[in-house]
């Protein structure tokens, strides 16, 4: 089997896309969308990451099995983290709030 290996160019390509997606992060905390913020920087992090695993990480050289352990792991920390936030929004622990006292209750 062939080796495949990344050239410098390759890996300086990949570090400015980084660079890249790292000004856009930073270019986005300046702006104020609303719900979108979370949705795109949630994006950019995932292609921030998933350009390090590939390339840095040398995912692309390893066999499939290896990439399969990889995507199952973060499978599982997403479900973890979705079980987590669901427990949490799930919870009725706030008391609710007094009902002030009007002076035509006394009657």
């Amino acid at each position: 089997m062939a080796e495949k290996h990344l050239t410098l160019i390759g890996y300086l390509g990949v570090y400015g896309a980084l660079l890249l997606l790292a000004a856009l992060s930073l270019l986005l905390s300046f702006t104020h969308l609303g719900t979108g913020d979370l949705v795109i920087s949630l994006v950019i992090a995932a292609a921030k990451a998933v350009l390090v695993l590939w390339f840095f990480m040398h995912l692309y050289e390893q066999h499939a099995s290896n990439r399969l352990v990889v995507l199952v792991s973060f499978l599982l920390l997403a479900i973890l983290v979705t079980l987590t936030a669901l427990d949490v929004v799930s919870r009725h622990t706030v008391p609710p709030a007094p009902r002030p006292l009007r002076e035509d209750y006394r009657r």
